[in-house]
């Protein structure tokens, strides 16, 4: 677990100190403090209903199709006619696709992107483009975007023209009574009843006597480490060393001391 979190952040040119760890799933709460500590993360968010983080996420997002076709050239071939009849295709199979959805023409938008890279490379980065405006302007400035990605990922710029791989579709259908985490309000219940047990939270040493609370008792004063919090999808443990706290959406906050 440990390698993936450095693949998407050493290895793209991230400090991990500088981040916070998300913590989701059944078992993501047990292992975050852990992981926090070999990578110097300082703060972790655990957000409420942990186990069913990626249902909940269903209910907040719209309806997406992505579509793509092969367009091997230049990058200012995106001004051509040619690269037009293929954005043509790609707009209405997107379209036709959300209609079989249910999402009518006033529901559905369709956005662009070209998949580029320097020549003679075998990787690519995704970008978004305005397929109404394809002029010589618009493709100097789809060039500097592609570069500043580029720098930000690999932490330098080639000098070798820019070229096309693929050019994509993204058809979102935007969906009535989506989930506003904005409106979001979360009722606890008034305290839980806490226990005490042993718990290892280091091999080989000792067990520590650490209290265990429902979630529902976290409030938004801070509670120091050990510690477990249970709720009926996951397990937050909090190590020595480690401090947490709810905020008002009912996420609970890690810090480490």
């Amino acid at each position: 677990m440990a390698r993936a979190l450095r693949a998407v952040t050493v290895e793209r040119g991230l400090d991990p100190r500088d981040q916070a760890l998300v913590a989701f799933g059944g078992s993501g709460p047990v292992h975050a403090c852990e992981l926090a500590d070999m990578l110097a993360v300082r703060r972790i968010l655990v957000p409420d209903l942990p186990g069913v983080f990626t249902a909940v996420g269903m209910l907040t997002s719209d309806v997406e199709r992505h579509f793509v076709r092969a367009f091997p050239a230049p990058l200012p071939a995106l001004g051509g006619a040619e690269v037009g009849s293929v954005l043509d295709a790609l707009r209405a199979e997107a379209l036709a696709a959300l209609a079989a959805e249910g999402y009518g023409a006033g529901e559905a938008i369709v956005g662009f992107e070209a998949d580029l890279r320097f020549s003679g490379q075998d990787s690519e980065l995704s970008c978004a483009f305005d397929a109404a405006d394809r002029s010589e302007p618009a493709l100097a400035a789809l060039a500097g975007r592609f570069l500043a990605d580029y720098e930000r990922v690999y932490q330098y710029r080639a000098e070798e023209p820019i070229e096309m791989v693929n050019l994509r579709a993204v058809g979102s259908g935007r969906r009535a009574r989506r989930l506003e985490f904005d409106r979001v309000t979360v009722e606890s219940a008034s305290g839980g009843r806490a226990a005490r047990r042993p718990v290892h939270f280091s091999r080989g040493e000792a067990p520590l006597d650490a209290p265990v609370i429902e979630r529902s008792a976290l409030g938004e004063g801070e509670g120091q480490g050990p510690m477990i919090v249970e709720s009926y999808d996951s397990t937050v443990v909090v190590p020595p060393g480690w401090s947490a706290r709810a905020d008002r959406l009912g996420n609970i906050r890690l810090d480490r001391r």
